[in-house]
């Protein structure tokens, strides 16, 4: 067999042609679509509790983290949405894929690793949360609401910590067009190391992943555990539940996305770079799952912030239905102002 023919990508497009010519244009118009509908929902969440923060519903450290995993949530689908789905669209790549090394660029590299650090640490604190207030619902309250601003800090300086030089670094787009990529030019966003750092990132990126990863699951499955403890013996709230199974669905979210991204990321050390090619594609898919469960999750589980999506929908139902009866009523005081007087019949 040829060597051409071992190659993913083309054993694919011999029974599938439409998948690999339309795979990019797919990502791109799945990625917008699914925008519409999720910033607007998850941007009626935010702020809905923000405006409630001090309500006895939503005053409490995990909604207010929900808040600022929410806010960094969207500006990575922003960043994301830039840096990796348009630039494997081919004319998007070419105007917003520049392929001069700059600084600026390297500071758009640094806010992705970032993002996602802190994401994933977020994903750690809640998951605590949980357990302790699950296990100890007055003291694990009263803890974790004294020292939520000064965690807060303290993760996002940790999630800079392993990838402060990146901001030093001048970041790229390489244009790659080959078999591996089935002949179509796309942009992949990377970044010139620091000499005697050439390492260091990818050496953080599994430390950290591993590290993450694993100590999150263990807390959530502890939490099961907690869960399953005080239903035995004492009484416990239904939505502390609810809220602990959004941490297991937010940990699971997050480690679809991480797979997809470190098959990218290491897929030039694969015998077949095509699988690279696929993963860079789809990881947009998994990102965007990431970024919509958070929303949907909180909207499923917790019927206060149902009640938040609801209440907006209700609310410009009515503001439409005000808007057309003043536009009908001033339509009709028009007709009757402007109408032309009737001429008496003369006798």
């Amino acid at each position: 067999m040829n060597e051409t023919e071992e190659i993913l990508i083309l054993r694919i497009q011999k029974f599938f042609p439409f998948v690999t010519a339309y795979l990019t244009i797919a990502s791109l118009v799945y990625h917008f679509l699914i925008a519409i509908i999720m910033c607007p929902l998850y941007a009626v969440i935010i702020i809905g509790i923000f405006k409630r923060r001090h309500t006895s519903e939503f005053n409490s450290v995990f909604f207010k983290t929900a808040i600022i995993s929410g806010v960094i949530d969207l500006l990575f689908f922003l960043d994301h949405f830039i840096t990796g789905t348009c630039a494997l669209y081919p004319p998007l790549a070419s105007l917003i894929a520049p392929t001069t090394p700059t600084i600026w660029l390297g500071t758009v590299f640094f806010f992705g690793y970032w993002c996602a650090y802190t994401l994933d640490l977020l994903a750690l604190y809640i998951s605590v949360n949980r357990f302790f207030v699950i296990l100890s619902p007055i003291r694990g309250n009263i803890i974790f609401d004294r020292t939520f601003y000064y965690v807060m800090v303290f993760l996002a300086c940790l999630a800079a910590a392993p990838n402060w030089f990146h901001i030093v670094s001048p970041a790229f787009f390489t244009i790659q067009c080959n078999n591996y990529t089935n002949n179509i030019p796309i942009a992949t966003f990377t970044n010139i190391p620091i000499e005697g750092y050439e390492k260091t990132a990818t050496n953080n990126s599994v430390m950290i992943f591993v590290t993450l990863s694993s100590t999150t699951l263990v807390m959530n499955l502890m939490t099961l555990g907690a869960i399953i403890y005080r239903i035995r013996g004492q009484h416990i709230i239904k939505t502390e539940i609810k809220l602990a199974i959004y941490s297991i669905f937010l940990f699971v979210s997050q480690q679809s996305y991480t797979c997809l991204f470190y098959t990218g990321y290491f897929g030039g050390n694969l015998p077949d770079m095509s699988i690279s090619y696929f993963a860079k594609v789809i990881k947009p898919w998994a990102y965007v799952i990431l970024c919509l469960t958070p929303a949907i999750s909180l909207m499923c589980l917790s019927n206060n912030v149902r009640s938040i999506v609801i209440e907006f929908v209700k609310e410009g139902k009515i503001e439409s239905i005000n808007k057309i009866g003043t536009t009908t009523q001033i339509k009709t005081i028009k007709q009757i102002a402007t109408a032309s007087p009737r001429r008496l019949n003369v006798v």
